[in-house]
């Protein structure tokens, strides 16, 4: 294997150099409650920009322990967005603020690496992220259109900002893992398989090597992932309780701009067992003792439903029934080996991406069409702040603890699957 000779040629295409993000990149919108201050706040149209150096630090054993490591630098990253704060939930609707806002990190850093795959037998491709992001400077500049002056002093201070850097953190190191990745796939397809391996009787037997080895990682993976949703599964029923939505909101009818507000309750989340390994597992060893398996999961869907709302507007009150369904939405598992002790532990679960929504409120009357846009705003912004959460803390727990109590040998062998039957 030419290992060396391969790692010392991509390296040498791309030392430290200036890109430019042509294309700004989408960020999700927000919406929550800062129950401390007591005001709900809408974060929306956001789109991130940066020039970075984009730097290959290193990139050898890339066949052994199939990774590549990373160190960027992004001297300025830009967040510009609009945002709209009140607190009509709580019954104040004099206390409004609406502007733009534009978040500068300076000096922001990415260290880590990224795993490898064998695409279409010829190439390696990124197949997994992992970095970790810091930035050393926060600054928020915000130009209000409308303001309040029991909200202009947080709208206007540090802590607002960094209140936003929080909300849109897993937004932002998605996106960014994104652009990363395809500008580190167009390193590696300048070095083939062929150059790297240059006889044809190792490539074959380091084919079957990481297929076989792909093989039991998946089916790792899957034991662990299968016990811990029927665990979930057997402790909640698929019924896991949700907040209460409790909104104010305001809306103008022939010039004249009428209140109402809007209560969900007795809701809960359906189809939080229904998760799966999504591709194969990637794997890299990281001494001769351990080995990291990162995978990525996905949830068929998720059903968030409330028995009953109730909307009060112009003295008219709609109730009923209210369903929302979310698919796809994806998640991040990164788990260790210690083939010494004979035991997995758990190093990541999160979740990284949710996608489309429907809602549906079951009812009568001519508010609804209205109130379902509103909805699926109110909805999201639980959900990505609060539901997912508590969802990620139930399944790190259960697997968590699992793992504790068995080792590798259990795993493999097949004794979870017994405990399930």
């Amino acid at each position: 294997m030419n290992e060396e000779y391969a790692s010392r040629a991509i390296l040498s295409n791309n030392r430290a150099k200036t890109e430019a993000l042509i294309q700004p990149f989408p960020l999700e919108e927000l919406y929550f409650h800062d129950n401390e201050r007591e005001f709900s706040m809408h974060l929306h149209k956001m789109q991130g920009s940066s020039e970075f150096v984009f730097k290959i630090k290193k990139l050898q054993t890339i066949l052994k322990e199939r990774h590549v490591e990373l160190d960027l630098l992004m001297p300025n990253l830009f967040v510009g967005g609009a945002y709209e704060c009140d607190r009509m939930a709580y019954g104040d609707y004099e206390s409004t603020s609406s502007g733009n806002f534009r978040l500068a990190l300076n000096n922001l850093t990415a260290v880590g690496l990224a795993t490898l795959k064998i695409e279409k037998n010829s190439s390696l491709k990124v197949d997994k992220m992992r970095l970790m992001y810091s930035s050393t400077y926060k600054r928020i500049q915000v130009r209000q259109q409308e303001t309040n002056p029991r909200l202009s002093t947080f709208i206007t201070s540090v802590a607002f900002g960094k209140m936003v850097v929080r909300k849109i953190w897993r937004s932002l190191t998605y996106n960014l893992n994104t652009v990363i990745e395809e500008k580190v796939n167009l390193a590696l397809r300048k070095r083939p398989l062929t150059q790297i391996i240059g006889n044809s009787q190792t490539l074959t037997k380091y084919k079957e090597y990481i297929k076989t080895t792909t093989e039991s990682a998946n089916k790792l993976v899957d034991n662990i992932v299968d016990y811990a949703k029927d665990l979930i599964l057997q402790k909640y029923s698929d019924r896991i309780k949700i907040p209460d939505i409790r909104e104010g909101f305001e809306k103008e009818v022939l010039f004249v701009t009428w209140r109402g507000h809007f209560l969900a309750n007795s809701g809960t989340a359906r189809g939080c067992h229904t998760v799966e390994r999504v591709g194969d597992t990637a794997f890299a060893n990281d001494n001769s003792s351990f080995m990291h398996l990162y995978g990525t999961l996905g949830f068929e869907h998720i059903d968030l439903l409330y028995d009953h709302y109730e909307a009060h507007f112009m003295g008219l009150g709609p109730s009923g029934s209210l369903s929302t369904k979310f698919f796809p939405l994806d998640l991040y598992v990164h788990i260790h080996i210690d083939f010494t002790g004979k035991k997995v532990y758990l190093d990541d679960f999160k979740v990284t991406s949710v996608g489309n929504l429907e809602v549906k409120l079951m009812g009568f009357g001519w508010l609804i069409d209205f109130l379902t846009s509103k909805v699926a705003t109110w909805i999201v912004g639980l959900y990505r702040d609060r539901i997912i959460t508590d969802l990620q803390y139930k399944y790190d727990h259960y697997i968590s603890g699992l793992l504790d109590t068995y080792d590798l040998d259990d795993i493999l062998e097949g004794k979870l699957l017994r405990l399930r039957a």
